[in-house]
């Protein structure tokens, strides 16, 4: 069996304990399932940094148990250099693209697309026609609920994205 390279991606949010946490684990699930958990690496931060250190809101929590998937998070802050360390950084909305794009003024390595580019399809829209992850913390459960039907959808997708790119069988 030929030798493959570690994939790493970053799911990103403001303050990592709603959305970013959710899709991390969304996605670890997926990957998991694929058996592809030794080559891709997952984590998820925040853009600002009001909750470093808290879990994940215990609203996400629920939603994800209630789909089987577990969340075991604790929030921390995206820092410039992960922008040289991850492959793909996956922002929520426009607000953290623009706080990622700002970190740094030198080449990087990460691909930067915005979650929702893979609402519709393996092959992603442009960031400037993709619409944001709605953030659900201000809201009720009805609204995470949502969300993580919108990240399972984008997470499905990013993956078969991630395993053509990368010319991995997809079985």
């Amino acid at each position: 069996m030929t030798e493959r390279k570690t994939i790493s991606v970053m799911f990103v949010c403001l303050g990592n304990i709603c959305r970013s946490p959710l899709a991390h684990f969304i996605f670890e699930t997926l990957v998991s399932k694929k058996q592809l958990k030794e080559y891709i690496k997952i984590e998820s931060s925040g853009t600002a940094g009001y909750h470093i250190g808290e879990k994940a809101d215990e609203r996400s929590i629920a939603v994800a148990k209630a789909h089987g998937v577990e969340v075991k998070h604790r929030a921390k802050q995206l820092k410039a250099s992960d922008l040289q360390k991850f492959d793909y950084v996956l922002p929520m909305d426009q607000s953290n693209y623009k706080d990622i794009m700002g970190l740094t003024s030198r080449p990087i390595k990460a691909e930067i697309i915005k979650m929702r580019c893979f609402e519709f399809s393996s092959q992603p829209i442009t960031n400037e026609n993709s619409l944001d992850v709605p953030d659900p913390y201000y809201g009720n459960e009805d609204g995470f609920e949502e969300i993580y039907q919108l990240l399972e959808k984008c997470c499905v997708n990013l993956l078969d994205y991630i395993l053509k790119e990368k010319n991995i069988a997809n079985d």
